[in-house]
C-alpha cells in the first residue's frame, strides 16, 4: 500500500506508518500466551534464546522501517521502549530474562537516550530501572505507584497521567489540585487522555481545567 501510494504522489515521501511494534517481553506473551510465564521456570534457557532472536526480530523490523521513512537505523539522539508485560515479571526475574532484552534492544536502536514505558510496575521494581540509562519513565496506569515512590526510588524524570475514568469521580477544582499535587511530588511530565465519551456533562471543563493548571504548573517551573 505504501508503494502504491509512493507511485501516484511521486512529489511527495510517503512513509511506512501504522505499524509499530512491541517490546519484547509483550511480543513474547503475545507469541506465547500464558505459557510464556511457566516458560521463565521451566524453560529457562530455551525462553532467554526466544527472547534473545526475539528482540532481534524487533530492532531489525524498526530498521527496515526507519530505512523506508529516510531515518537512521541508529539513532544518535534516542529512542523509546513500550513494553507493559514485563511488569508482570517478577521482580527477582528481571536481571535474567527483561534487562538483558531491554539492553538488547536500546543498543540496537539508539546512541542517545533511553525513554520507557511500562505500566503496572511495583516499588520493587524500580531499582532494576536505574541500569538503564533512562532520561524519561512514564509508568501509566500503575496503581501501585505514586509520584512520591517515584521520585523517591527512581531518580529519574517521570510523567504522570490522570486517567479518563477519574474525570467523573472529580470537580474542575479537583482536577486542578491533582496537577498541583502531582508537581509538587515530583512529577516532571503530566498528560491525560481525551475520548469521545469524555465531550458531554460538566466533562470538557474538567479537561480544561486540567490544560489551565498545567500550563500554570509549567510557568511556575520555569521560573524556579
Amino acid at each position: 500500500m505504501r508503494d502504491r501510494l509512493q507511485e501516484e504522489f511521486p512529489e511527495e515521501h510517503v512513509p511506512l506508518g501504522g505499524f509499530n511494534k512491541a517490546g519484547p517481553i509483550t511480543s513474547a506473551v503475545l507469541l506465547r500466551g500464558q505459557d510464556f510465564f511457566l516458560d521463565l521456570y521451566d524453560r529457562p534457557e530455551e525462553t532467554k534464546e526466544f527472547l534473545g532472536l526475539l528482540t532481534d526480530s524487533i530492532v531489525r523490523f524498526e530498521r527496515f522501517r526507519r530505512g523506508i521513512n529516510r531515518q537512521p537505523a541508529v539513532s544518535s539522539t534516542s529512542t523509546g521502549l513500550s513494553d507493559d508485560h514485563a511488569a508482570l515479571v517478577p521482580p527477582k526475574l528481571w536481571p535474567e530474562f527483561v534487562l538483558p532484552c531491554w539492553h538488547q534492544y536500546y543498543s540496537g536502536l539508539t546512541t542517545g537516550s533511553h525513554s520507557l514505558h511500562c505500566e503496572g510496575l511495583t516499588v520493587h521494581h524500580l531499582p532494576y530501572l536505574k541500569g538503564l540509562d533512562l532520561d524519561s519513565f512514564d509508568p501509566d496506569r500503575s496503581p501501585a505507584l505514586t509520584p512520591v515512590i517515584l521520585t523517591a526510588h527512581l531518580g529519574v524524570p517521570f510523567a504522570w497521567s490522570l486517567q479518563s475514568y477519574e474525570y467523573p469521580m472529580m470537580t474542575p477544582e479537583a482536577v486542578a489540585a491533582w496537577v498541583r499535587s502531582a508537581v509538587a511530588d515530583g512529577a516532571s511530565r503530566l498528560y491525560s487522555y481525551v475520548y469521545v465519551n469524555m465531550l458531554d456533562g460538566d466533562t470538557p471543563a474538567k479537561v480544561k481545567a486540567f490544560v489551565r493548571a498545567a500550563e500554570a504548573a509549567g510557568r511556575s517551573l520555569s521560573r524556579a
